[in-house]
């Protein structure tokens, strides 16, 4: 056979696809990383012969790009499955949130098989509690329960839940329903297979379905059901959670970090990858924790992990061993058989017999290897390198050394006319795929629901087929995802492309793609939710895309609604698929596979013919591979020169403000006239921004300090102690936005912030030309109203503790979530916080109370006094703790001031002032309620009022934000350790709030002591003085996670602050103006509080 034929022919491909974990290597080395794979295989056998339940620190294999981790990862999962031990593969490629992708890969995993035998990890799970249960292997009793239906088939699970619990009873109670549903899922009933699989995934089932087959309870969270399958698995044998494909990422998100500026769309996105990243580190500490004879092994990048551990992974010692290096090929029979591995398979498939073993690489090429050393993946890529250098010079050349980098430049040779034999072959091609095409049998069966997946293998072709039409780029692999289709049902995606950018540090952009037919609405729900799982979308990650094809309507009903709404709001794409597109495919994939077609042929005919990327289906691969690989990259070059006066030399932007520095000067010269304003091109119209004071050179005042006022809707915090000027900051924030027009709740806690609407008696020392005109402005155009929950003698308000459940009812998330705010402030009135089954009849009951039309506090108690069925939830007790929550709950409106009607009602709309011509600064002090359980309380009923009414009355389009909830000493709300009445609302309003436009200001003295989730969810953020060691530990990591790297936070005189916020490289000092209301030393007293309460009430009249 010709050389050049036959080394044409060989397979250099260096990048693995996703699913190759779960397939044995083809090109196996055994001696590459040879001591990882042996310790990780005796590590697994001693916690299969050890009685120890809990897991072990995890272990971390880190090495550089192309090492080799995917490769060790699929030789470690063969070798375990021998001992036996379980596997579950995790890829964090598209993560989004870290417990439901966590818990993808465990569903995932579960279908595939656990090694040789044709059972899949999740039946040898069954089957191994059924031995333990009935006797014998379990395997007959496996199988009998995939051919059950109910009624027996329930009974049968009773049975084997009652077994399992009289081994383990207290586990058993916690995760008998996570059984029911693995049982359901290994059910060969495909209508049951989706029940399991929808349960498993945190959907939950209706009620019928809860009677049907006795569910406890009818959803629970991702980081739970990975509890519970964790347990299950563990009965049986030790588990390997493979955590792979962290990279992405956290490449991503620190190469937009390092950019020395970068666009707007950029810093969104910063924000999001940031919460990524963060959400994944908390993860990964708690994994340990939530599973059970389980070794978790991670495999990244030594900048990975570095970089983790320097934001997102506070500490690791109590949670993973050291690093485990992977190094570089070094020795010379390792490089040797790696390449033999693909020049022996190739060189047998074709017939071929090569002049010496591993020609045309000379024993000197791999010599040169110990020199220098090269990563697996480079050595293959050197490789296929000479191999198109070999094709391009048309002839074999001998490489004589890996070392030196040859690459050969883009040929500039002009194409030969194609000869008489190529035209031919081409015109067979032709004629060939229209007489496939018309003869393939009718497609409509696959557009059908129970076609989906033959759907599937048809987009996955067609996106191998569409990128083999591409002009190669010698800077760009592109590798497409596809499940093998070893698990048993229920693929996440049918196909992933992954460009991936060589000479951009290896930055990586997905394009995903599912069929979607299923009419089922259970089906339907959870395919989409593993797709958009799987993919990661986010309307602010660009390098993320989810296509997902459908030819019928979406399934009908609220939830299906709500939760494809919430994918398309995350940027997942509906496109349908005509016949006539998914002929030529079938055409084409029927063309591809005949033996009578040459390779060599059939490339460079699809590639003149483009016949895939014609086709309306593939537009959406063609497009996203038609986008630079540059376009998503912000630029990391030399700071750009700030505007300069005609004629004057450009001046040097500082890094860390030209952003900030930019838009103060946009919004400066809308009012100032410049000369050459005739000339210039006509500028954008400028965002509302808000001043917070001016940046901090040494002991110089710089340029004028501002932040985007829609970048307020993304939250604020304040970190900042005693005597710092935080007060003065807040207030002064809350004055700034107010002059934009937009109003604020404030939670006054200390009396401090009740005079917002005084104005200054004399004009302050420290007040400019134009702070003296702002605070003019501020006092005539804003309307600052004190409130005096609890106390009548003041202005009183009144809580009505059931909120708008009309505004959430059709989005169930919000429903189900506004549902369990309510529980939870309705046990703590009544007396039952701690009482989980009172809570559990109160959620119950208000669902019930919901479908029925909902009401007001009374309308609910006469639906609780006389509990319905329907709410009783099986619990023999239920009427007599419906009853006693009722009486309880009749004696609180008695005696809690807050439920006295008297006053104006708790309404956002009021405390906003909407409809007022002027903004309303709402002051809610606490004066009025004295303890410790009466503020949470408030908080708590406030939190949950603004939940459901921001979501029926958002942000307008005119706008930047709807509004500010301002809440000073927040450590007392949302402290870091144990709870409050009020903690899991105001979380909960925070992730939601900035959907609909409501920024949430948190400040406090201690911030140690303010829940983790507060600091990551506030992009914008202000550190000032402090004191305490550990106040200024805190500070000084919070600054150096955002590029801080000196810090004098214990020595900041009053009114400085750093400021860290979007698009900012590193943390700015700031000092902040004096406010524009009368702040004098010492806070009203409760009189004082009292006076200016009872003023804005007459005014309010």
């Amino acid at each position: 056979m010709d050389a050049l034929k036959a080394f044409e022919a060989i397979d250099f491909q260096s990048t693995q696809n996703l699913d190759s974990v779960w397939q044995d290597p083809r090109y196996d080395v055994p001696s590459l990383h040879q001591r990882g794979r042996r310790e990780v295989l005796a590590k697994v056998r001693s916690m299969a012969e050890s009685q120890e339940t809990g897991s072990p620190l995890g272990w971390v294999f880190v090495g550089p790009a192309g090492i080799g981790k995917t490769h060790m990862l699929s030789a470690i999962r063969r070798e375990i499955f021998k001992v036996p031990a379980s596997f579950v593969l995790v890829h964090m490629t598209d993560v989004h949130d870290f417990w439901e992708t966590v818990l993808l890969g465990f569903i995932d995993s579960l279908q595939r098989p656990a090694g040789a035998t044709d059972r899949t990890q999740g039946q040898l799970i069954v089957q191994h509690i059924a031995a333990q249960v009935r006797g014998g292997d379990g395997s007959a009793m496996t199988r009998e329960l995939a051919t059950l239906r109910p009624p027996k088939l329930v009974n049968e699970m009773d049975a084997l839940v009652q077994g399992l619990g009289r081994a383990h009873r207290a586990q058993t109670l916690k995760h008998a329903d996570t059984l029911r549903a693995l049982v359901l899922l290994n059910s060969d009933d495909m209508e049951l297979s989706n029940l399991g699989y929808a349960w498993l995934q945190g959907h939950g089932v209706d009620e019928s379905d809860m009677k049907k087959f006795d569910f406890n309870i009818r959803e629970k969270r991702p980081s739970a059901v990975v509890e519970g399958l964790s347990w299950l698995t563990s009965l049986r044998c030790p588990t390997v959670i493979a955590i792979d494909h962290l990279d992405a990422i956290v490449t991503e998100h620190h190469l937009l970090a390092d950019a020395s500026s970068v666009p707007d769309e950029h810093t969104a996105r910063q924000i999001i990858s940031r919460n990524i990243i963060e959400s994944v580190g908390r993860g990964l500490m708690e994994l340990r924790d939530v599973t059970r004879r389980t070794l978790t092994v991670v495999a990244c990048l030594y900048e990975t992990w570095d970089k983790m551990k320097a934001t997102a992974l506070k500490s690791t010692t109590h949670r993973y061993e050291d690093p485990r290096i992977l190094v570089n090929l070094s020795d010379v029979a390792m490089a040797e058989d790696l390449v033999s591995a693909r020049l022996d398979d190739g060189y047998k498939r074709v017939g071929f017999t090569p002049p010496y073993r591993r020609w045309p690489f000379a024993p000197s090429a791999f010599a040169s290897i110990s020199d220098g050393g090269k990563s697996p993946r480079d050595l293959l890529r050197r490789c296929e390198q000479h191999r198109r250098k070999c094709l391009d010079d048309e002839r074999v050349s001998e490489l004589t050394s890996f070392v030196a980098e040859e690459a050969p430049p883009r040929s500039t040779k002009i194409a030969p006319a194609p000869s008489e034999a190529t035209l031919r072959e081409h015109a067979w091609l032709d004629a060939e795929l229209e007489r496939l095409r018309t003869s393939v049998k009718s497609l409509k069966g696959v557009i059908e629901p129970d076609g989906e997946d033959e759907l599937g293998d048809l987009l996955r072709a067609g996106c191998e087929l569409a990128v083999a039409e591409q002009t190669p780029d010698p800077d760009v692999e592109i590798v497409i995802d596809a499940q093998s289709g070893e698990q048993r049902n229920y693929p996440a995606l049918h196909a992933r492309v992954r460009q991936i950018f060589t000479a951009h540090h290896d930055r990586e952009r997905h394009l995903c793609l599912r069929a979607l037919t299923r009419d089922n609405a259970i089906a339907f729900q959870a395919r989409l939710t593993a797709a958009v799982t799987a993919s990661g979308i986010d309307r602010q990650i660009e390098f993320r895309k989810l296509v997902l094809v459908r030819n019928a309507p979406v399934p009908s009903g609220a939830k299906t609604t709500a939760l494809m709404a919430k994918a398309r709001a995350a940027g997942a794409e509906l496109t349908a698929a005509n016949e006539s597109d998914l002929r030529v495919l079938a055409a084409l994939v029927a063309l591809r596979g005949d033996k009578r077609v040459k390779r060599d042929t059939f490339e460079p005919w699809l590639r003149e013919r483009r016949p895939a990327s014609q086709l309306a289906l593939m537009k959406p691969v063609v497009d996203w591979l038609a986008r630079s690989p540059h376009a998503a990259a912000p630029a990391s070059a030399a700071p750009t020169a700030a505007a300069a006066a005609p004629g004057s030399p450009p001046r040097a932007a500082s890094p860390t403000t030209a952003t900030t520095t930019v838009v103060a000067t946009a919004a400066v010269t809308l009012s100032v006239s410049s000369p050459a304003a005739h000339v210039a091109p006509a500028a954008p119209a400028a965002r509302p921004v808000v001043a917070v004071g001016h940046h901090v050179i040494g002991e110089r005042l710089g340029a004028l300090q501002v932040i985007p006022a829609e970048d307020l809707k993304q939250h604020v915090v304040v970190l900042a102690g005693a005597g710092s000027g935080k007060t003065v900051l807040l207030r002064r924030l809350i004055e700034e936005t107010a002059l934009l027009g937009i109003p604020s709740i404030v939670v006054d806690g200390a009396n401090d912030l009740t005079r917002l609407g005084e104005p200054w008696p004399e004009r302050p020392d420290a007040f400019t030309a134009e702070d003296a005109e702002k605070a003019a402005r501020y006092h005539a155009q804003t309307d600052v109203i004190v409130w005096t929950p609890g106390r009548s003698s003041g202005n009183p308000l009144h809580l009505g503790l059931i909120p708008d459940f009309a505004a959430v009812a059709q989005d169930p998330d919000d429903l189900t979530q506004a549902i369990a705010m309510t529980a939870s402030t309705l046990a703590a009135m009544a007396g039952k916080k701690a009482d989980e089954k009172a809570r559990a009849i109160l959620h119950a009951a208000l669902r019930f109370f919901v479908q029925e039309g909902g009401g007001d506090l009374f309308a609910f108690l006469e639906v609780l006094g006389d509990l319905p069925d329907a709410a009783s939830l099986k619990i023999s007790t239920a009427r007599k703790v419906a009853t006693a929550l009722t009486d309880s709950l009749r004696a609180a409106v008695q005696t809690n001031p807050l439920l006295h009607e008297e006053g104006e009602p708790l309404d956002p709309g009021v405390l906003f002032g909407v409809g007022s011509e002027r903004p309303r600064v709402s002051v809610l002090s606490l004066v009025g309620l004295p303890g410790l359980d009466a503020p949470l309380q408030f908080v708590n009923q406030l939190a949950m009022t603004l939940f459901t009414w921001v979501k029926k009355n958002p942000c307008p389009p005119d706008r930047p934000l709807r509004g500010l909830l301002v809440i000073d000493e927040a450590k007392d709300f949302v402290p870091s350790q144990g709870s409050t009445p009020c903690k899991e609302s105001l979380i909960r309003l925070v992730a939601q709030g900035r959907k609909y436009g409501l920024g949430v200001v948190f400040a406090t003295q201690a911030p140690k002591s303010i829940d983790h989730n507060v600091i990551a969810n506030a992009s914008t953020q202000f550190y000032g003085k402090v004191s305490s060691s550990a106040a200024i530990a805190t500070v000084e990591e919070q600054l150096r996670v955002r590029g801080g790297t000196k810090f004098d936070v214990a020595t900041l005189p009053k009114g400085r602050f750093y400021l860290a916020g979007n698009g900012m490289a590193a943390p700015v000092k700031v000092a902040v103006p004096m406010c524009l209301s009368h702040h004098p030393a010492s806070p009203p007293d409760e009189d004082g509080v009292l006076r200016r309460a009872q003023a804005s009430r007459a005014r309010l009249k």
